[in-house]
This record gives C-alpha cells, structure tokens and sequence, in this order.
C-alpha cells in the first residue's frame, strides 16, 4: 500500500522540504535543519530550543515560542506554544512545518491572534530561504500522494481556491 510522503497535514498552502528533488547525506540534512533553527533564533528574542527530541512520529520539534495568556476562568496567567517542527518523509526527504495544536485548542483575542500569525509568517519567511517548495495536488484512492513544485502559480490558486485539496 502507498501512502503520501508526508503524513501531517501543513499549517501552510505548500511544503517546505528538503531532500524531494535531490539524494541528501545524513550530514546535509543536519546542516540543513541546523542552518533553518539559526535563522529562526532570529525572529523572536524568547525563543527556546526543545530538548525533548522527537514529538510523534518522525517529527522533531526545532524551536518553541511561548505566548502568555489570561486564563479568566482560573483568574491566572498561562502559556501557550507553537513550535517549529521538521518532520521526515515517509519516501524520501522532509518537510519543515509550524505546530500550533496548543494555539488552535483555545480562544485568541485579537492581540494575541495578530502575533500568532505574525510568527507564522516570520517561521515560513524562514523555511522559503532554506527549502524546496512543494504543493500536494492529488490524493490517489490508494493513498499515494502526487506533488508538483509551488512556483507553478496556477497550482497555488488552485489550492487556495479549493479546486485542490
């Protein structure tokens, strides 16, 4: 049975990858996530790096930005994250993405909605720099993805406007 070469779903209308269109050494794809987490310490001064390896399957979360929030109900401060992460292809190479499943489990105000994605821009501004760029335009009914380069603009519009999926 064949599957799509990425399993989680992109916070973004493309894919940042690596590795898709070219064979990597295993150094290159650590020089390559590396050079991404050094670019990404620069858009926020309270970034962290995560110690805690790999979140799921083949996913490794890269860098974390913590947001604070009001919890009114329990009248006391809290935090919520979104995370960098890189996950590895089923096939072949990896896709760099953004988590924000802690953002999108509760209600934003306006504020803090306009800084979530203010960072979500800044972190795709990042993985553009560093990344091949794919969009999935077709599921096949025996799962097997098929991907076409996101500089094809017709593909993008495509995308945003729902004719693909």
């Amino acid at each position: 049975m064949s599957t799509c070469n990425f399993s989680l779903p992109s916070t973004a209308p493309r894919h940042y990858t690596i590795g898709v269109n070219e064979e990597l050494e295993s150094w290159q794809f650590d020089d390559a996530i590396a050079n991404v987490a050094s670019d990404l310490a620069k858009i926020e001064p309270k970034i962290h790096y995560d110690d805690d390896g790999y979140h799921g399957r083949d996913v490794q979360r890269i860098c974390r930005w913590d947001l604070p929030i009001y919890d009114k109900e329990s009248k006391d401060w809290d935090r919520v994250s979104i995370y960098a992460i890189v996950e590895s292809g089923y096939y072949q190479g990896a896709m760099f993405d953004i988590d924000l499943q802690e953002v999108e489990d509760i209600k934003l105000n306006k504020t803090l909605q306009n800084r979530v994605d203010k960072i979500k821009r800044q972190i795709e501004a990042v993985y553009a720099r560093h990344t091949y760029q794919i969009v999935r335009v077709a599921v096949f009914s025996n799962g097997e993805g098929w991907y076409q380069p996101a500089s094809d603009r017709s593909i993008l519009k495509a995308v945003a406007t729902g004719q693909v999926k």
